[in-house]
């Protein structure tokens, strides 16, 4: 396995430092870690996860998570963390296709991730989403896959999740559930500092941190159509839906994205050279 350290860098364990159970190229940008998978890779890769015998992370970056992870601690630290992490947004999944020179890299949304793995005989828990998302979610779920095990729900309000004690019993409550998969679905960068408290509690499964897919699966919030999602227009459907919310997060995430963009490219272009170099 190799890490391609650049910092500032189609559909079928815990860990305090960067490493991967299987030989794929990891590709760092700036404070994120991301893996070149496609969705058959990653739905692999997680069966292997849960058959372990220990915890696993997986996250789903786009741009507004780059851009957190530089500003958030709790963040970066989850994607330091993380046995894999998949290029959610379109300019996430072309950057780490051009570094990790994997032509045709498309996206590996936690959107579509989630049902994916929902169609096979896990025991899994939704925590999360807004008002009952995680109930309505859990129904449709189980409508598609009758052998699917929903054995725990969780709302997750906020002034749960922010609150010390009802926080401690939440995560009791998960732990003592004893899931292979858990979906985190209480947004950045809250799933994230949720993840990582509960992850040294747990002696296995898989915890994803998932963001809107709760409410997309419940149907509490429009998902753009196929067409949109193929010409990459996503983020600029979900901006229309959440203008107040999503304009400001969009107008620094990009320039941001930019700046790391070509510092990635730049020092991938300097270590080519020298390989070339010490190869001659």
């Amino acid at each position: 396995m190799r890490v391609l350290s650049m910092t500032p860098a189609g559909v079928p364990g815990f860990m305090s430092v960067v490493r991967v159970e299987e030989a794929v190229d990891r590709v760092a940008i700036g404070k994120i870690v991301c893996d070149p998978v496609d969705y058959e890779q990653a739905v692999e890769r997680i069966r292997g996860f849960v058959r372990s015998e220990r915890p696993h992370l997986v996250l789903t970056p786009n741009l507004t998570q780059l851009r957190q992870a530089s500003r958030m601690p709790e963040v970066a630290s989850a994607y330091r963390s993380a046995s894999m992490s998949t290029p959610d947004g379109w300019p996430i999944a072309a950057l780490v296709g051009r570094l990790a020179r994997r032509r045709g890299q498309r996206r590996v949304t936690g959107s579509d991730l989630t049902p994916l793995l929902c169609r096979e005989q896990f025991r899994i828990g939704l925590i999360g989403g807004r008002g009952d998302s995680a109930i309505r979610a859990a129904e449709r779920l189980r409508g598609v896959n009758r052998d699917l095990d929903v054995a725990l729900i969780e709302l997750a309000r906020p002034e749960e999740v922010d609150g010390p004690a009802s926080r401690e019993a939440l995560l009791q409550r998960i732990v003592d559930a004893d899931l292979d998969l858990i979906f985190l679905g209480v947004g950045v960068p809250k799933q994230e500092r949720l993840a990582l408290e509960l992850m040294p509690r747990l002696d296995h499964g898989v915890v994803l941190c998932v963001g809107a897919t709760i409410d997309f699966l419940a149907g509490a919030v429009r998902r753009s159509p196929m067409w949109v999602q193929n010409a990459n227009l996503e983020w600029a459907y979900r901006i229309a839906l959440e203008p107040r919310r999503l304009v400001g997060r969009y107008a620094v995430a990009l320039p941001y994205f930019l700046w790391e963009a070509t510092r990635s490219m730049l020092r991938a272009q300097v270590g080519r050279r020298r390989a070339w170099a010490a190869d001659a």
